[in-house]
């Protein structure tokens, strides 16, 4: 039994062992069986009777051995599992870096945080979240995407934090058509359109006074 232990499981063990079982019940008859024309061969002498039994039965078990270890490999043999890909979440592609999730056109894609002190952000966010970052020079550092090669936000340097929070910025495929929409559809562009190192980006305010982004790639 030992010799399952390791490489069959408990679930496959029951019929692992019935093989063995079945083997070991019909070696010694097939055994006593075979073994007569050997008795005849050699005399009746019970020692010798014996021998011959027993070499015959041996034989059977260590065949019926190796039948069942091939069995027993059959039955664990794993089943193919499909991989489900665990980058999965929109963000940013970090520059030099391939894209491993489409942007969605319109979606909520990136969070940008305003801050007084770059360098003491970075490290707070570091000690107290574990958040790793991109460097982009003195004024701006990327918040990388713990999920895969993209960005998730952005620290923006500035004097003083804006009014509300976080910025949150959504995604376009047509930066042109997006400021339009927001006209069309009652909202305030109150900065931009302008260009930015990763692409295009204008704010707007919706009729309740948030304020948003939306950035485009070049």
């Amino acid at each position: 039994m030992a010799l399952f232990q390791r490489s069959t499981s408990t679930a496959q063990l029951p019929a692992v062992l019935a093989a063995n079982g079945a083997i070991l019940v019909l070696a010694v008859p097939l055994g006593t069986m075979l073994g007569g024309p050997l008795v005849g061969a050699i005399g009746a002498r019970p020692t010798l009777l014996l021998c011959a039994v027993a070499i015959v039965a041996l034989g059977l078990v260590a065949a019926g051995f190796a039948i069942s270890r091939r069995s027993a490999r059959t039955l664990r043999r794993p089943r193919r599992r499909s991989h489900v890909s665990g980058s999965s979440y929109p963000g940013r592609t970090m520059p030099g870096m391939s894209e491993t999730t489409p942007h969605q056109h319109h979606a909520i894609d990136y969070v940008e945080f305003t801050v007084t002190d770059l360098a003491e952000a970075r490290r707070f966010y570091t000690e107290a979240f574990g958040w790793q970052f991109n460097d982009y020079g003195p004024g701006y550092a990327g918040i990388r995407n713990p999920q895969g090669d993209s960005e998730v936000g952005g620290l923006r340097l500035d004097e003083t934090v804006r009014a509300g929070g976080p910025l949150v910025l959504l995604f376009s495929t047509d930066l042109d058509t997006s400021v339009q929409a927001v006209k069309d559809a009652g909202g305030q562009v109150v900065d931009g359109p302008y260009d930015f190192p990763g692409g295009r980006r204008f704010h707007f305010t919706d009729p309740s006074g948030n304020e948003l982004g939306v950035w485009a790639e070049r």
